[in-house]
């Protein structure tokens, strides 16, 4: 409704709670009635002392849930560096050798948080014997390695607590006190942790390509 939009307009460009209160009702006196929208609920959610960043530092929409310092893996800057070959060999008419390989290397420099790097690289060797006109016969190998290294941060939500049973100071850790500790739990880097993941697959097989005319029964 026109007349709606030219309220909330105006109720937007106004920085006195109560004027704006005055438009947003005269609004909702015209909008309600008609009940294009029915709000089942409404959730609201409080985060004390929740350390949100800005989306420009972090790119993580401001969002508590989020680490200080995980960047989205889209985002991220990233440093690639791929190496690729391949060779073929054919010693006859009827043998031929085939060979490839590739090498890549990912580093997330400025991530602290998420995927740090990367390494893989796949290598594959084909054999193919022409055995008879028709008939050809392939066998193959593939070697393929990964590792990935990840870090994260087993934060909780913040807290205001400044003592527990009695006790204020902490022994070791990266805060001196309970309150310096609680109130910066997202950032806390002795709840740092990281993963190095590594896998390797072989691959063995073997194939048979027949031609068959058309016309053959």
């Amino acid at each position: 409704v026109e007349e709606v939009d030219t309220l909330l307009n105006k109720a937007r460009a106004v920085s006195d709670t109560a004027e704006r209160k005055a438009l947003y009702d005269q609004a909702g006196e015209i909008y309600l009635p008609n009940r294009h929208i029915i709000y089942l609920y409404h959730q609201n959610l409080f985060f004390p002392l929740n350390n949100v960043l800005s989306t420009a530092t972090y790119a993580n929409q401001n969002r508590i849930s989020e680490l200080a310092g995980l960047r989205r893996h889209h985002l991220a800057d990233r440093t690639r560096d791929r190496i690729k070959a391949v060779v073929e060999w054919q010693p006859t008419d009827l043998l031929a050798f085939h060979a490839n390989a590739d090498y890549r290397k990912d580093d997330f420099t400025e991530s602290r948080y998420g995927l740090v790097d990367s390494r893989s690289w796949t290598a594959n060797l084909e054999a193919t014997l022409a055995a008879t006109e028709d008939l050809a016969l392939t066998l193959f190998y593939t070697e393929e390695n990964s590792q990935a290294r990840s870090a994260g941060n087993t934060y909780t939500a913040n807290s205001a607590v400044t003592a527990v049973n009695g006790f204020t100071a902490i022994d070791g850790g990266c805060f001196p006190t309970i309150a310096l500790r609680n109130a910066s739990n997202k950032i806390d880097s002795c709840l740092d942790w990281s993963t190095d993941r590594r896998d390797r697959t072989h691959t063995y097989g073997v194939s048979a390509d027949r031609k068959k005319n058309c016309f053959e029964r």
